[in-house]
Parts: structure tokens; sequence; C-alpha cells
């Protein structure tokens, strides 16, 4: 099993560069300034999604794939990608190529893929690339870290829904999707949510924005 590395503790905000004050919640730091909460992980964020830590429970162990979901949470998740989908509607056109980050379980990918002319997924676990390869063959999936990808590598559009909140260095992403995008880059990030209670269960979440963290 691949040691985790351990995660510094942060002095100044990710967004606008104060310096964190301690929070009410657990582990957790406020930038007096923006409003910007950062939860501190004390591993690195990045090989908790690598792994099946992330993954639990949700797996099926027999298949080595993502347990099904039932028709009506199928039905609800497809009514969800489609609203999405049709808010940015005036981004994305079938003549373009694109790239999802955080494919995960390939809601989005299953209904994006009639969008663009080519529909490229992304993400760090490999059970992600066998599970889509069973519900969007025709999806090539990257696994891979997003900023891994070589910049010379361009996409017309870059889909990231509810995933900088995940991303421990949100600017270093920032910098590269705006890299190897030909024109639009697509993120919907959960903004003004109240943090969890103290729990010693880390969710995935490391950012917590508000809308002047988000805009800095």
């Amino acid at each position: 099993m691949k040691e985790e590395k351990q995660n510094p503790k942060p002095t100044e905000c990710l967004c606008c560069g104060d310096e964190y004050e301690k929070h009410q919640t657990v582990d957790t730091y406020r930038c007096p300034s923006c409003g910007h909460i950062y939860r501190h992980y004390y591993f690195s964020s990045l090989d908790f999604h690598a792994g099946d830590k992330y993954r639990e429970g949700q797996f099926d162990i027999e298949k080595d794939l993502f347990k099904e979901v039932s028709p009506q949470e199928r039905e609800k998740r497809k009514e969800r990608v489609l609203k999405q989908l049709s808010i940015v509607g005036e981004y994305i056109s079938p003549n373009q190529t694109a790239l999802e980050v955080a494919s995960g379980k390939g809601f989005m990918l299953s209904e994006a893929k009639h969008f663009f002319k080519k529909l490229t997924g992304n993400d760090l676990h490999p059970t992600v690339a066998k599970h889509n390869k069973l519900t969007n063959p025709e999806v090539e999936i990257l696994i891979c870290n997003i900023l891994d990808i070589a910049e010379d590598t361009k996409y017309d559009t870059v889909l990231a829904f509810d995933v900088l909140e995940h991303i421990e260095d949100a600017n270093s992403f920032v910098n590269k999707v705006s890299a190897i995008t030909n024109k639009y880059v697509v993120v919907q990030v959960p903004v003004d949510r109240s943090l969890p209670p103290p729990n010693p269960n880390f969710d995935g979440h490391v950012h917590y924005f508000s809308k002047a963290s988000l805009n800095e």
C-alpha cells in the first residue's frame, strides 16, 4: 500500500492570501477576509480520492465495480445531469470535444456524450475505467491526476461539476484546466454550504467556498 503523505496545516488562505483563523469546527480554518473555509485533512487528499477509502460502501467487492443504483435513483441522477447541461447549454455544442473531470459512476458521461463530438472522462480511481467500460463503452477514460495531463492536450470544453471543493491545490487545478481548454471551463461548486458537525470521517471536501472566496 502506498504510504500517505502528511499534509501540513495551512497558514494563508488559498483564495485571497490572508491569514487563516481557527474555525469552530474541528480541524477547520476560516479566512476573515473572504470567508473561505479550509478543512485540514492530515494526509494527502489526492491519495484519499485515489484509494478505496473514498469508495467505501459503494463497491460490489465480488465484481470490483460500483454497486448498482435503483432505477429511481438513476432517473433522479439523469434529471439532475440534464438540468446541469441545460443551464450551461450556450457553452456546449455537438462540434466540440470535451473532458469531464471526476467522472465516477458515469452519470454525467451517459448524458453528456450526446452533446459533444467526442467526450473523454477522467478520474483517479481505476474502478471508474472498469465501470464505465460497461456503462459508457464509447467514452475514453483517463485514470490520472488532472494536473499530470500534458498542456499540449486540448479540449474545447472541460466540465468539472462538484470537483473543485475536493482538490487540495485548487489554484493549480484552475491553471491546468485553463491551459488545456480551447473555449470553456464549466465549473459547478457548492457555495455558502454549512460545514457538517465534527466528524472523524473525512468526506473528501477540503474547501468550503463563499461567493467572495470563489470569485477570488
